[in-house]
């Protein structure tokens, strides 16, 4: 195996809660002797993994046109973070998986590493980019945008397997028959208000 090969063996995670670690599932060949559940269908892997920093993350939602931070560590580099808007949502034909699109910029080794959105919030993970180019509804076409999934669409997945509610800054309401998603505030101690 030649040292190319062995470089290109990297990816990122990020941490979920004291407990838990979330991830791109490409980056299975890492994750070797953890203990690692893979979602079915989409491109996302949970993983048990204690850990001692004590302060656990707050979920977020990042609504289009925010601004969102991809976090991981590209081969061969220190931890970087890439600034881009969220762009809206694309389907992918591969795994026929609904992920989130940012213009950011994210390199190779990235995938698994967290989005956040401007409150620091955990919002989804680097998947990669969608190759081609995708016009959104409001006519913009972007070229190769950064894909991730969202916390959010794996809710249910990540309920099952840590037996533990995903609470995310947001509450929805119907106004006039329509759904409204409205960040809520927290206090210091978690509780909203």
């Amino acid at each position: 195996m030649g040292v190319p090969l062995l470089l290109s063996l990297t990816g990122s995670s990020a941490q979920y809660d004291n407990e838990w670690y979330v991830t791109a599932a490409h980056n299975k060949p890492l994750l070797g002797g953890k203990e690692t559940y893979y979602h079915p269908v989409c491109d996302f892997a949970i993983f048990r993994s204690k850990s001692d920093k004590g302060k656990e993350p707050k979920l977020g939602y990042v609504f289009e046109n925010e601004d969102t931070y991809h976090v991981g560590y590209p081969v061969g580099m220190l931890i970087s973070s890439h600034k881009g808007k969220y762009v809206g949502e694309v389907f992918n034909p591969g795994d026929k998986c609904i992920y989130s699109a940012s213009d950011a910029t994210t390199i190779s080794g990235m995938s698994g590493g967290g989005v956040y959105n401007k409150y620091g919030e955990l919002v989804g993970v680097n998947i990669g980019i969608m190759h081609g180019a995708i016009e959104w509804p409001n006519g913009k076409v972007q070229f190769s945008p950064s894909i991730f999934m969202s916390i959010n669409a794996m809710k249910d997945f990540i309920e099952e397997v840590t037996s533990n509610k995903v609470v995310l800054n947001i509450r929805e309401e119907e106004e006039n028959g329509i759904r409204i998603f409205r960040r809520t505030n927290r206090t210091s101690n978690g509780v909203s208000i």
